[in-house]
């Protein structure tokens, strides 16, 4: 019988008997367990480099998808800042358009404006002289007008 270690890798005594054969038997029997627990050891260690490399493999694609989502988001992000790039171009277009055509009736504007001056301050002058002419003919003006009520009283009476 087998005494101490229960099952896998632990110590192992060697069995003590009687007899010769039991003895061999025992004795191979203690290498074949400590062989069999030797390659399930390496069994072990090839399972253990293998979960290892499936890890790294895993992590690897993990890694690779995070990557592709950063240029997946990156090119999008682009993709929006050259729209509105674009239509930031559309709109100064538009109102450079706008500016131009404005800038021509301004100057129709600016023109018409200049005339409104110029007739302004020449009815300005004709009020003014109108108003020295008359300043002169006053004096006439009240002459007449009281010859008239003169000759409207006189006829009255007479």
């Amino acid at each position: 019988a087998i005494s101490g270690g229960g099952g896998g890798g632990g110590l192992r005594q060697r069995p003590t008997g009687s007899s010769g054969t039991s003895s061999a038997t025992s004795t191979n029997s203690y290498y074949q367990n400590n062989n069999t627990t030797n390659a399930d050891a390496g069994t072990s260690s090839n399972n253990n480099n293998t979960n290892i490399h499936a890890d790294q493999q895993s992590l690897l694609q993990i890694e690779e998808r995070r990557t592709k989502r950063r240029t997946k988001h990156r090119l999008q992000s682009a993709r929006q800042a050259e729209t509105m790039l674009a239509d930031l171009t559309s709109m100064f277009g538009k109102m450079s358009e706008l500016i131009h055509s404005q800038g021509d009736t301004i100057s129709k504007i600016e023109d018409d404006v200049e005339a409104g001056v110029d007739n302004v301050n020449a009815g300005v002058d004709e009020i003014m002289k109108l108003n020295e002419i008359t300043k002169g003919n006053r004096s006439l003006i009240i002459k007449v007008f009281a010859i008239l009520i003169f000759f409207i009283i006189a006829m009255r009476w007479f």
